[in-house]
């Protein structure tokens, strides 16, 4: 049933947090996407206004960035702990929460006024004095909570599974810096489209220092897939490790090119814009939906039209013939890579989840490598941070593929080399995290 929106709108600040507590009730309750859960509450709640609904965003993502610390810091003032709430009130505390706490508080009086009023005109006015209390011990005599720090950042930064194994994998000593880095928001970047942009084609930011077809922007550059150089062509929102990631993919004219997981086709429009003279472009994906989207974004562009084909590698390759002289998997993945974007992941993302996604990758791999011409390139990418979907996944393949071996060319800075293919450290480069393995098939 929808919220009475007019209710809403008369308390200023209410109407932002509430789409964004009615939004995260989903995520938490129906393993919802942030983005997606925010778009139904806004229309729920009546918030039209542009810069709410940023406003409203900005709240969810970074209440879900930072759940474990608020949850810390909660849990022990409630008499039953968070758990006892229903699942609307936890998430304006946790909203109110993220304001006393996070990188940019709001003063203590409106944070806790706006949150109280929320949850009496949300349903829940029996809840409100517990949350008016809860709130002004987090935050007492109006004074800001102190914001987490150095260990009791990085202990609650990750579920408890997820960082013994990000420990394992980085080490100890540099789960501080990751911590931060799933804590902060995500630098938002475009790509140049190599064959169409010029130096004022494209809004104000600052060249990427890993690529000067990188575009890192400023806060505040709205939603960009409207934005005038996107809607001409000239560029395309992609995060910066995607686009770096895609570019170690050898490419050359005439060569045969298979994007064997495109989804909507930004990687396959980056491959076609570093070479046109491809002699064959073919893009695949599980869903359909997504693959229709891969000629408008290839028309958007001004490039060579792709051959699209619904193809679940899990089973089989639907028929598609090679031989490719080029395969890119970008495969799907644990998503552990995106965590400042995509807060969600490690809160949904359980242990045995593992098992299956390195079961499809593999799968995926298996199926793929036999479309690989004689001489010709493999590129396997995740953008995870763990091993499982990394580099042990790779040594399995090449285990049972000996006609596979590691590409040896070098890769440039900020590639961090492993045991096996190479990885892009968030803290370290300012991208999400991304392992890549570069294989070549036997001549």
């Amino acid at each position: 049933m929808p919220r009475p929106a007019t209710d809403l709108l008369a308390v200023p600040g209410l109407p932002a947090r509430a789409a964004a507590a009615l939004a995260l009730q989903r995520v938490e309750r129906d393993r919802a996407y942030v983005t997606k859960a925010l778009e139904e509450a806004a229309r729920e709640v009546g918030l039209t206004d542009p810069a709410l609904r940023a406003d409203a965003t900005e709240l969810a993502l970074g209440a879900w960035r930072w759940r474990g610390m608020v949850d810390a810091r909660l849990d022990p003032l409630l008499p039953r702990g968070l758990a006892s709430l229903d699942d609307l009130t936890r998430q304006l505390l946790r909203l109110a929460a993220f304001e006393l706490l996070g990188p940019h508080p709001v003063p203590p009086h409106a944070a806790v006024h706006v949150a109280v009023e929320g949850v009496k005109r949300l349903g829940r006015r029996g809840l409100a004095g517990l949350a008016n209390a809860v709130l002004r011990r987090l935050a007492p005599a109006g004074r800001r909570a102190a914001p987490p720090e150095g260990p009791e950042a990085a202990a609650h930064a990750f579920p408890g599974w997820l960082r013994e194994r990000l420990a394992a994998a980085w080490g100890e000593p540099r789960m501080p810096a990751l911590a931060r880095w799933s804590l902060a928001v995500p630098t938002r970047t475009l790509r140049r489209n190599r064959r169409r942009a010029g130096a004022a084609d494209v809004p104000p930011g600052t060249t990427s220092p890993l690529s000067p077809l990188v575009l890192r922007l400023a806060a505040g550059a709205g939603d960009l897939r409207r934005h005038p150089a996107v809607v001409a062509g000239r560029a395309t929102a992609q995060e910066e490790g995607a686009f770096l990631a895609a570019e170690r993919l050898p490419l050359a004219p005439g060569v045969r090119l298979l994007d064997a997981c495109a989804g909507r086709g930004t990687k396959t429009a980056a491959l076609a814009e570093r070479e046109p003279a491809l002699d064959r472009l073919v893009a695949t994906d599980v869903h359909p939906d997504k693959l229709a989207r891969v000629a408008g974004e290839l028309e958007r562009l001004g490039l060579r039209s792709a051959e699209c084909r619904a193809v679940d590698w899990s089973v089989g390759a639907g028929g598609l013939e090679g031989p490719f002289d080029a395969v890119l998997v970008d495969a799907p993945c644990s998503g552990t890579g995106t965590l400042s974007r995509r807060p969600e992941i490690r809160w949904r993302l359980e242990p045995g989840d593992l098992a299956r996604l390195v079961a499809l990758q593999a799968a995926i791999l298996r199926r793929t490598c036999g479309l690989v011409a004689p001489g010709g390139a493999l590129l396997y990418v995740v953008c995870s941070l763990l091993p499982e979907e990394g580099p042990r996944q790779v040594r399995a393949f090449l285990a049972d593929h000996p006609d596979f071996a590691p590409d040896p060319a070098p890769w440039p800075a900020p590639w961090e080399p492993l045991e096996v293919g190479l990885a892009l450290f968030p803290p370290d480069t300012g991208t999400d995290g991304f392992y890549a393995a570069l294989l070549r098939r036997a001549p």
